[in-house]
């Protein structure tokens, strides 16, 4: 069956059904459950009840329990500790236990809960340190509790509370082998902590062991009346009650004698009446809000989203300057606008540089081609020619004719249209030959190349540039010596050609060589521009797969490194002595 066609519509149009459907969904959602959210209000209180009381034992399960891994830590594996359990030099004793004094006292420092940590060892000796906060009469009373335990021989691995004048303490005592250290956990603190970070303003938390309430912080006529709370709760022994003004829940602490409740009004859920009229009001209500909701609607979403089609349309008919405006109050619609036209203006500069590239590419060709024609070269060419016709040396004209023919027919090819080594090392020997016969140059070169390297293909003048450049530095004193070393480095992916001419001449100056193994250099006084010439006709036509680099020791040395198409690897050398 032939699916029907349906007729586009806009965005506006669209957006209006969508919001029409909500809001009737949204109305009758309301009305059908008035009933069932009064019903289940008095749920989300119960589950706000347990979710803040699981909350405070979680966390302070969480404390504790690390306080008391902290402390076996201490007492199983401590140097110090087992110093005083097993030695009996009584120096190393008083040094092992101010070591652990000094340690423990940096735990202080890190963790504002842990109150204080008493060490003792053998009958008489016992150390403790405290939080600066801890009144000297709590210290007394925490130091007494523990000693008490220690002596009466009932240190038991549970956290027992110490109530002292102001609030109540949390110790936990481990002992080993007469050696015994105790941690003193701020009750206090550590309560008011959670209090502040969980409990809802309504909600009231009270701990409670077996002598009673350890709350300090309620007032006593609210204390007398959290107890009579608790102590009703306490008949019904279960998690949740109710006693007409309090709901109540309630759970141990684990590994002490603590439980804690969590007390919250226990108000009425809201009538059926109140609901009825709850509904009516926001029925009301949510008509006005229709109205003003499409005059937003239209300012803020609609005007400026036609304004950016219309740019669009501009744009399409041809009209490549116009530009979205930015000026709106949404972040989306705003940055969409100012991306919009950055990608516009991105794409015309783009479309200018690659003109400009288009142009600096001619202008490198054309610069090339004038760069090798060098006037002064042909004329001591054709000085050699009328020598050479003067003194009828015959052969010797024929032969410099030939070569200086092949030199200009090779550089006046097109510099990017690649060539075999061979025929590269082919025509620079033809240009030493002409530099022998017209300036007398005694030069000795030797090329050495991978047998598979011949056929590889290379850019034009890629060896004879740099065989140039050291003819044109070479030394006055002695013979000049030029030696071409051609590889094959084999990659992962890529074989490449590792080209390396070096001679015996003068080398490069070493201000310029600083400056010529970067990238985009370009010379200001003319200095080697043959060789910048091809560096830069390499980078355009190889980009950044070529690897240039020049270098002086012993003379010149000029290399580069170009990959070329896969072959057969063989690692015989020819070796060309000329």
């Amino acid at each position: 069956m032939k699916k029907a066609f349906r007729k586009p519509m806009t965005f506006q149009k669209k957006l209006l059904i969508v919001f029409m459907i909500g809001y009737f969904v949204i109305v009758l959602a309301l009305a059908t459950y008035s009933s069932y959210l009064s019903h289940h209000y008095r749920k989300g209180i119960e589950q706000s009840g347990n979710a803040m009381l699981n909350l405070y034992v979680n966390e302070l399960d969480t404390l504790l329990k690390t306080s008391k891994k902290y402390l076996q830590e201490i007492i199983l594996q401590d140097t110090n500790v087992q110093i005083l359990q097993s030695n009996n030099d009584e120096v190393m004793k008083y040094e092992a236990v101010y070591e652990l004094i000094r340690s423990l006292d940096t735990q202080l420092t890190l963790k504002e809960e842990i109150a204080g940590f008493i060490v003792g060892y053998e009958d008489d000796n016992c150390y403790y340190i405290f939080q600066d906060s801890i009144a000297f009469e709590e210290k007394q009373k925490i130091k007494v509790f523990i000693d008490d335990q220690v002596e009466s021989g009932s240190v038991e691995r549970v956290w027992k509370v110490i109530r002292g004048d102001q609030k109540a303490f949390l110790a936990l005592t481990y002992s080993v082998n007469g050696t015994y250290i105790t941690i003193i956990i701020d009750f206090e603190k550590v309560t008011s902590r959670m209090v502040d970070k969980y409990a809802q303003s309504s909600a009231e938390i009270v701990f409670e062991d077996e002598e009673g309430i350890l709350n300090s912080d309620l007032e006593m006529d609210r204390r007398e009346e959290m107890y009579e709370v608790v102590r009703e709760h306490s008949k019904l022994q279960d998690i949740l009650s109710y006693d007409g003004a309090y709901m109540v829940f309630t759970n141990y602490i684990e590994n002490t004698v603590l439980q804690m409740y969590v007390i919250l009004p226990n108000e009425s859920g809201i009538t059926k009446q109140e609901s009825q009229f709850y509904i009516m009001g926001i029925i009301f209500l949510a008509v006005i809000c229709v109205i003003f909701s499409y005059c937003y609607l239209k300012r803020e979403f609609f005007v400026p989203l036609q304004s950016m089609m219309g740019t669009m349309e501009k744009i399409e008919e041809g009209q490549v300057d116009a530009e979205m405006e930015e000026n709106f109050d949404i972040v989306e619609y705003k940055k969409t606008a100012i991306t919009f036209n950055s990608m516009m203006r991105q794409l015309k500069a783009w479309k200018i540089r690659a003109y400009e590239e288009e142009i600096k590419e001619q202008k490198t060709r054309l610069q090339y081609l004038q760069l090798q024609i060098k006037p002064h070269f042909f004329l001591n060419c054709l000085k050699t020619l009328y020598a050479l016709l003067q003194q009828g040396k015959t052969k010797a004209l024929e032969d410099v004719l030939f070569d200086t023919s092949k030199y200009f027919r090779y550089i006046f090819r097109d510099s990017f249209t690649l060539v075999e080594l061979r025929e590269e090392l082919n025509f620079t020997q033809e240009y030493l030959n002409i530099q022998r016969n017209s300036a007398g140059l005694d030069i000795d070169y030797e090329v050495v190349v991978d047998s598979g390297a011949m056929d590889a293909k290379v850019l034009p003048l890629s060896v004879q540039t740099f065989v140039e450049n050291s003819v044109k530095y070479a030394s006055s004193e002695g013979k000049l010596r030029i030696r071409v070393t051609v590889n094959i480095l084999e990659g992962e992916e890529e074989r490449y050609l590792d080209l390396v001419v070096s001679d015996n001449g003068q080398g490069y100056a070493q201000e310029w060589l600083e400056r010529m193994n970067e990238k985009d250099y370009q010379t200001q006084n003319g200095e080697h521009i043959g060789v910048l010439n091809l560096k830069k006709r390499l980078y355009l036509y190889y980009g950044d797969t070529v690897e240039f680099a020049v270098r002086n020791h012993g003379g010149a040395i000029s290399e580069l490194v170009v990959p070329v198409e896969k072959q057969q690897n063989t690692t015989d050398k020819d070796v060309i002595q000329l």
